[in-house]
């Protein structure tokens, strides 16, 4: 069950990662392959490509790399998202456990438990003492 659910993550990834690397190549194709981008700045146009060559080749090469790692970490969050099943119900018998939460203490002198209930657990607790070892 656990190998099934690894594989059916893995292959969700691989498909959203080809589909989204596929969309990403028909938008960015013309830019990543031209040998002129002019940026129009304040004061005048600037070319990348031909001033820059080494810059614009690193700006391409990181950009594919982030493309790749944030279309990974898409593609988990859409899988967990779609295909988990969330653990949030609370069912009868876990409520009834809740409602009926408590610590109980033996009391080494009288041989009768100290009861803290569940509103008692939210507080700051300090329990000294030893671990005995007690025959029925």
């Amino acid at each position: 069950m656990f190998v099934n659910t690894i594989f059916r993550r893995f292959l969700f990834t691989i498909v959203f990662l080809i589909l989204s690397l596929y969309i990403a190549f028909i938008l960015f194709y013309p830019l990543y392959i031209s040998s002129s981008v002019t940026i129009n700045l304040p004061f005048g146009p600037f070319n990348i490509c031909p001033e820059y060559s080494n810059l614009w080749k690193k700006i391409k090469a990181i950009y594919i790399i982030f493309f790749i790692i944030s279309n990974l970490i898409y593609s988990n969050l859409i899988y967990q998202k779609l295909f988990t099943k969330s653990n949030k119900k609370i069912t009868k018998l876990q409520k009834t456990q809740m409602q009926d939460l408590h610590l109980s203490i033996m009391n080494n002198s009288t041989d009768t438990p100290l009861i803290i209930p569940k509103e008692g657990l939210y507080q700051n607790i300090l329990i000294t003492g030893t671990i005995r070892y007690r025959k029925n």
